[in-house]
């Protein structure tokens, strides 16, 4: 009698129950990316791929922005709407700015510390909680930032009960190109492209000092 013929039928018994497995295994996977969907497994994975990348100038911190004719014929005056995107103001001196009010001015001294490149002045427009939470922006180069819009969306009274103190809260929608960006300011946006973000601003009413509390994305509504 062959003893070897047992042992043969055990292996190749024991191949078609690990087939079996293997074949059981790829069948829940399949479930599960049935049950889940194509799009969700993949949709991350096909943004990056498709995600346009941005070309960053190389930086030059003695530049002088001002030195440019090109720049210099852009469009740098602030748009400003009060209310939602209805009526337009063009911003083009103090008289104009202070018709608009303070948080007018108050982006006026925001462009301002951006295109000097001043990042001192710039992290002094943030309040303390969103310093802590982001840290403080690094030095950058000045920047040639042109068609400069800004729509106020809301405006809400609130009172802070643990503080006791009455604030103001503004939503702004923001945008703005920068011509020639080196990416020291911002490496998201592409040269002379404007993607609009939302600022939320909040003025302590006892001392009237308006700072930025936040800035996100543009989620449309």
């Amino acid at each position: 009698m062959d003893k070897k013929a047992p042992r043969a039928d055990k292996r190749k018994a024991k191949i078609v129950i690990l087939i079996l497995l293997i074949l059981f295994a790829v069948l829940l996977l399949f479930n599960l990316i049935l049950d889940v969907g194509l799009d969700s497994l993949f949709s991350s994975q096909e943004g990056e791929a498709t995600r346009e990348p941005v070309f960053l100038f190389n930086p030059d911190y003695d530049y002088d922005i001002f030195e440019d004719e090109e720049y210099l014929d852009l469009d740098r005056y602030i748009s400003y709407s009060p209310d939602g995107g209805i009526t337009f103001s063009t911003l083009i001196d103090d008289r104009a700015f202070e018709q608009a009010g303070p948080t007018a001015i108050f982006f006026r001294r925001y462009f301002d510390a951006v295109i000097h490149g001043n990042h001192e002045a710039y992290n002094a427009l943030f309040t303390e909680e969103y310093r802590k939470e982001h840290g403080d922006k690094e030095r950058f180069t000045m920047q040639m930032l042109y068609n400069m819009e800004v729509i106020r969306l809301r405006e809400e009274d609130v009172y802070d009960e643990e503080n006791g103190m009455n604030y103001t809260l503004y939503e702004y929608e923001v945008r703005y190109a920068i011509r020639r960006n080196n990416g020291t300011f911002r490496d998201d946006l592409p040269s002379n492209r404007t993607r609009p973000q939302i600022f939320i601003l909040v003025r302590d009413d006892a001392t009237d000092r308006i700072l930025i509390r936040s800035i996100s994305e543009y989620q449309s509504r």
